[in-house]
């Protein structure tokens, strides 16, 4: 059929309690915990696309594979489920239609976008229409300038198609560093009553979803204006912008609370999937966590009826009442020094976060500045012994479930939130715990006498014993090795002219200042390699294909063979002066709730107890035995050491240079 465009939008207007200690007696009902609110739904292929129609059934399209059946792997399955999960209808493709994309349903009729090939045509994606009665498909288009399609929507009789070309003669067009990569990307829409095509004339768009009132928002990239989202029209047949972005903030979204608020997964960071209000991008509320979208960039999102539906990282349909886990709290403020790869989680509570320097994040903390309201850090920062020792926190001994969260996790770790009074001041929900990922066959091949609990001199020893070609297959480097000694050194000592100190920088000056942290080779495994993460000892993929099935994890050298670990915490902790205070503490609340539900216990919590010789019992062991460290400031200490070790200053100069500082440092 021969497609007629009708440009859209030529012109463009630019809009843009729970009283526990708080003083409060009204008591607020807790959130459902995600993983009550969350239906997945069991289905026998990974699914590839889907829909939900108006009376909440689910249809979802994917190709099952087999190991027995060449033939079964190229057909296309379609499903349809009611909103308790059971199969109602299913029906199998013909193999001549591949590459299903995208479904859209009105009554008896589902309309689907699949690769075709066509003659005189050649491949491209057709757009059809599959009578569930009759179990007959009728092509109602054929598009050539399509290889796939992103999104299909269905209203008003008009089926909206967004799709791209990868391969053209045109030249992809990146949207800045952190930008949406288009291949001819474009939209339209088929009018099924006059049987005809018509473009939206909108040059980049990303993704689409419909408002209540029936208007189509497209994120979309405008040549000199950057990101923004633009509020189509079909009924005036115009465009205009709704708000402007600073950046490609998100792939899919869909609109909700009556056009008032925007639901979208992150293409920048590991924030899963939030809620923000289009006046107020900055503050957003977290509806799930990261981890459930894995490395899923295409969720395919859909809002629907209050429902809220996604695909996660394994390509599973999951569902969940936004009511369920949205608070709609005033945003609480937190702040930390920078980006942590393991902040918290937002339960369903908005967060305002705020990026600060870490001289300005310890000012404001030690200030008590009433413009916060929670803090995160990680104690390997060089500020976390003076907030430690100075900052004032608000207890959370009365905040339902941190006694029980705390009893849960190793004792250290407990240990290091509670004072010496039994305060609970900070809320640990990460522990690095800083390990070597051996592999002893291969050691013991090379001859490299590297071994479990071994002190600096030891491990110094081994590194200078190892030839060139051997140091290339350790990921370390001398750097990593002298502040993980710093920290040690200063969870037992205050001053440097110790004999303990003397002897060990004898040995770290054996470690090669050309050791680098090097990522991992596909060509061959590494001796030893350095991690501090908790997700890089949970990463299946590194198991899989980089640390292999009989790594061990071996403890970093210490500085005696009988010390424990050391480990750094990535802490909460409660501004006092928060004017938020209820809404603060509700959402600990939530946290811990939410974490002591997860079934995949984080690695501080003692229980489970995994399987021993595997290579999760060797983390185990790692964080079972170990304290949390507290770093001191390196303009302490830092200054001439590196020198010192290359030789460049005596040890004794260095060692008088640094005394004083540290009495300074260690007396206020």
């Amino acid at each position: 059929m021969a497609v007629k465009w009708r440009v859209a939008g030529i012109f463009f207007f630019i809009l843009l309690c729970f009283g526990y200690g708080c003083g409060k007696s009204e008591e607020k009902e807790r959130g459902k915990v995600l993983s009550e609110a969350m239906v997945i739904y069991k289905e026998e292929f990974p699914v590839l696309a889907y829909t939900v129609d108006g009376e909440g059934n689910l249809y979802t399209v994917g190709n099952k594979t087999t190991e027995t059946s060449m033939e079964e792997n190229g057909v296309y399955h379609l499903h349809q489920y009611d909103n308790k999960q059971n199969l109602l209808w299913e029906y199998s493709f013909d193999p001549s239609f591949a590459g299903v994309d995208a479904l859209a349903v009105q009554g008896r009729t589902i309309y689907f976008t699949a690769s075709r090939v066509v003659a005189g045509k050649g491949s491209c994606i057709s757009l059809c229409a599959l009578d569930m009665d009759l179990n007959e498909i009728n092509i109602l288009s054929d598009y050539t300038f399509y290889d796939r399609i992103h999104q299909m929507l269905l209203q008003e009789g008009r089926l909206y198609l967004l799709g791209g070309k990868d391969y053209s003669v045109k030249a992809r067009r990146l949207g800045g560093s952190d930008g949406y990569s288009f291949y001819e990307d474009r939209l339209i829409y088929y009018d099924l009553e006059e049987e005809e095509s018509y473009a939206v004339g909108i040059e980049y768009p990303i993704r689409m979803a419909f408002a209540e009132d029936g208007s189509l928002m497209v994120h979309a990239y405008m040549d000199g204006e950057g990101y923004q989202l633009l509020q189509y029209d079909p009924v005036q047949d115009s465009i205009k912008t709704a708000v402007k972005f600073d950046g490609c903030r998100m792939t899919d979204f869909a609109i909700c609370h009556e056009g008032k608020d925007l639901i979208y997964s992150y293409s920048v960071n590991s924030r899963g999937l939030v809620l923000a209000a289009l006046d107020n991008l900055g503050s957003e509320t977290e509806l799930c966590p990261n981890k459930l979208l894995g490395s899923r960039m295409d969720t395919k999102l859909l809002y629907q009826d209050g429902e809220v539906y996604l695909l996660d990282g394994e390509d599973r349909v999951v569902r969940f009442a936004l009511a369920d886990v949205y608070h709609g709290n005033e945003a609480i403020r937190y702040i930390s020094p920078g980006y942590e790869i393991d902040a918290p989680y937002g339960c369903g509570h908005t967060m305002q976060r705020q990026e600060l320097s870490e001289d300005k994040f310890v000012l404001k903390v030690l200030a008590q500045d009433s413009d916060y309201d929670l803090c995160l850090i990680d104690t390997i920062n060089s500020s976390s012994y003076n907030l430690r020792k100075n900052g004032v926190f608000y207890p959370l001994n009365d905040v339902p479930g941190v006694e029980e969260y705390l009893d849960l996790c190793f004792p250290y770790v407990k240990e290091a939130a509670t004072k010496e009074d039994g305060t609970v001041w900070m809320l640990p929900i990460a522990v690095y715990m800083p390990g070597l990922v051996v592999q002893e066959e291969t050691l013991a091949k090379m001859g490299v006498s590297l071994t479990r609990n071994m002190d600096w001199k030891e491990f110094s020893s081994v590194i200078a014993g190892i030839t060139p070609e051997e140091k290339e297959l350790i990921s370390l480097s001398r750097m990593v090795c002298s502040m993980l000694f710093f920290q040690q050194y200063f969870t037992q000592y205050n001053s440097l002219d110790q004999e303990v100190f003397r002897q060990n920088v004898v040995a770290l000056q054996q470690v090669d200042s050309n050791l680098w942290l090097t990522p991992y080779r596909e060509d061959q495994k590494y001796l030893f390699y350095y991690i501090r993460y908790m997700g890089d000892y949970t990463n299946l993929f590194l198991k899989e294909y980089y640390y292999g099935e009989n790594a061990k994890v071996y403890p970093m050298p210490k500085l005696s063979e009988g010390d424990v670990n050391t480990a750094t915490c990535i802490l909460l902790a409660v501004n006092p002066a928060s004017s938020h205070l209820q809404e603060t503490l509700d959402f600990i609340a939530d946290y811990v709730a939410w974490q002591m539900a997860e079934e995949e216990a984080p690695l501080f919590f003692q229980e489970p107890v995994p399987e021993a010789g595997s290579f999760e019992s060797e983390v185990y062991q790692l964080y079972q035995n170990g304290e949390i460290a507290y770093t001191v400031d390196t303009d302490a200490y830092m200054e001439g050491f590196y020198e010192m070790l290359d030789g460049e200053k005596g040890m004794e100069e260095y060692i008088k240079g640094t005394e004083g500082k540290l009495r300074i440092y260690f007396g206020e």
